[in-house]
Order: C-alpha cells, then sequence, then structure tokens
C-alpha cells in the first residue's frame, strides 16, 4: 500500500514564500491596471459633462452654464450643492438621463468623503469647471477663438475642491487644483507642479496633462481666450 508523501515544512515555507513573492511582483501591477482603466473612466465623465456643456451653450445662444460657488444663484448653475442647492437643481441634469446618476460627477478614484469641509462637510463630486473663462470675460463659446487649448473643466485635488469650479489662486499657496490620484495615487503631495490629471478643454477632447501646465506663469496663456 502506497504512502501519501505530505509536504514538509521546509517546502511548506518554500512555497508560501514564493506565493508572497508573486504577489508582491503583480500586485503594483494590478493596481496601475486599475488605475489606468480609472482614468479612462474619468476621462469619460469629463466628456459627457462637456457634451453637456457644449449643448447647453448651442441652446442658450452660445451662453455657458454658470459656474458653481458658494452664494451664487443655483438656478443657472452648471452643479448644484447644500446648503443653498439641491443635485436636482443643477443644470447639467437636464443632459442625462433620468434618474440621474451622480456617478457622472464622481471620479471612480476619488474618495469624496474627505477634503475640504468649506460648507457642509467634504465635497462630494470630483469636477470643477474654469473660473477664468469668466474672470477674462467669456461668457460663450463664441468668445473663444481656440477651444482645443482652454480648459473648461479638471479632476480636481481633494486638496482644493469644494465647489464644483477652479480659478488660479490656490496656486500661490503651494497648491495646485488638478488632481494627479491617477498619476500618484494621493493628491497630498508637497510639489504642486508634480504629476498628472484629466482636463477637459472648450472643445470637448480629454488630455492626461503635467500639472506643470497649471503654473502660476502658463495659467493665463492656457484658460485665456486668445
Amino acid at each position: 500500500m502506497s504512502r501519501v508523501r505530505a509536504f514538509t515544512q521546509v517546502e511548506l515555507l518554500v512555497v508560501i514564500g514564493i506565493i508572497t513573492l508573486l504577489i508582491a511582483i503583480l500586485l503594483p501591477a494590478m493596481r496601475r491596471a486599475k488605475e489606468q482603466a480609472n482614468r479612462i473612466a474619468c476621462g469619460s465623465n469629463l466628456r459627457q459633462l462637456g457634451v453637456a456643456f457644449i449643448a447647453y451653450s448651442q441652446e442658450h445662444r452660445g451662453r455657458f452654464m454658470g459656474p458653481a460657488f458658494f452664494g451664487a444663484d443655483f438656478k443657472d448653475n452648471w452643479i448644484a450643492y447644500p446648503p443653498k442647492g439641491k443635485i436636482q437643481e443643477s443644470q447639467i441634469i437636464a443632459y442625462f438621463g433620468k434618474p440621474f446618476n451622480t456617478n457622472v460627477l464622481k471620479c471612480p478614484s476619488d474618495d469624496t468623503t474627505h477634503g475640504p469641509t468649506a460648507w457642509t462637510g467634504p465635497y462630494p463630486y470630483s469636477y470643477a469647471v474654469s473660473l477664468w473663462l469668466y474672470s477674462y470675460g467669456v461668457v460663450g463659446m463664441q468668445q473663444i477663438r481656440y477651444p482645443a487649448k482652454v480648459v473648461m473643466l479638471i479632476d480636481e485635488s481633494v486638496q482644493t475642491v469644494d465647489d464644483g469650479a477652479f480659478c488660479g489662486c490656490r496656486i500661490r499657496l503651494g497648491q495646485n487644483h488638478l488632481s494627479v490620484r491617477h498619476d500618484k495615487l494621493t493628491d497630498y503631495t508637497r510639489n504642486p507642479n508634480d504629476g498628472r490629471g484629466n482636463v477637459l478643454y472648450a472643445d470637448g477632447h480629454v488630455e492626461f496633462v503635467e500639472r506643470m501646465l497649471f503654473s502660476a506663469a502658463n495659467f493665463v496663456k492656457n484658460l485665456a481666450p486668445r
């Protein structure tokens, strides 16, 4: 009668060691693959929002949906949030199916339970429209000469996102609005020009751009109408 040979303790330790080594090798690659998929999904969200912005502009004599920020008149804002508004009051909703799926407003890698607590707690969405379009007097698509060079929306960093709009003011404070969660897996980086993030341009295309393009020196050149 044959006997079944069992693994020795040394053999078990060797097998466990090999499995541990394989996990250590494969886990970073799997994490990168997942993050790349999330980056693509995030870009898709931005494109859908871009289509809605452009459609709104075509229906309103070239005018954009208003930027969202605390104290604004929410009836014209692209996105509304508490305490003065509800998501159902957002202008963007008219361009999506019912019931409205708020996932289109959230990057799949964004943990929206964190971030600034400016008004009523952590801001629940990920994307922000450029206030620079309005700061330079742009009120509609017809005033943008080169839409492919003008930023409309970005995937915003958890260090600054709090109201659905962004400008260049915080760069002077050592912060950068553009999220690098797909590149560095964290937005809490000390270098405001380090990493890349998703950006939607006024012609509707999305790019994964270097954060340094959002430096104070390049803000007007990249965001202002020409």
